[in-house]
């Protein structure tokens, strides 16, 4: 099957739960959605489909819900990636979360606590979050 990537307005204000990203890579559009945004020199290179790959020159924290730690909320900033912001599976589960994943709907759980709900989007047939803008946090 093919994936219908996100139109331009949604991708502003959502990102795409991804299990195969090794961190939180924001579009640039995500940045004002983000806290503590710092120019870093040892930001992650990333190796996108086409085999070229991608380098971060900004570290954030995105807010994705109050009760997540700091770690599960650093991501990096791609100047490059203009497809919408991945939120990675794998660093919540390496913070100590649980993801759940079921027909309508993600959870990310701490313990028997929900923080963190996303929902399937049938369009593109991806799990996606809302992003808020940071004055709305």
């Amino acid at each position: 099957y093919s994936v219908v990537p996100p139109n331009s307005q949604h991708a502003l204000s959502t990102a795409i739960l991804d299990t195969g990203a090794s961190g939180h890579y924001l579009a640039p559009s995500a940045r004002h959605h983000c806290t503590d945004v710092q120019h870093t020199t040892s930001g992650p290179s990333v190796q996108v489909a086409t085999g070229t790959h991608m380098e971060s020159s900004t570290s954030a924290t995105i807010p994705l819900a109050a009760a997540l730690s700091k770690q599960a909320q650093v991501g990096h900033i791609f100047d490059d990636l203009t497809s919408g912001s991945l939120i990675s599976i794998g660093q919540l589960c390496d913070s100590g979360y649980k993801v759940i994943f079921d027909a309508p709907t993600m959870q990310v759980m701490d313990g028997n606590i929900c923080v963190l709900s996303g929902q399937h989007n049938t369009t593109n047939d991806m799990w996606e979050v809302k992003l808020a803008p940071c004055d709305d946090l």
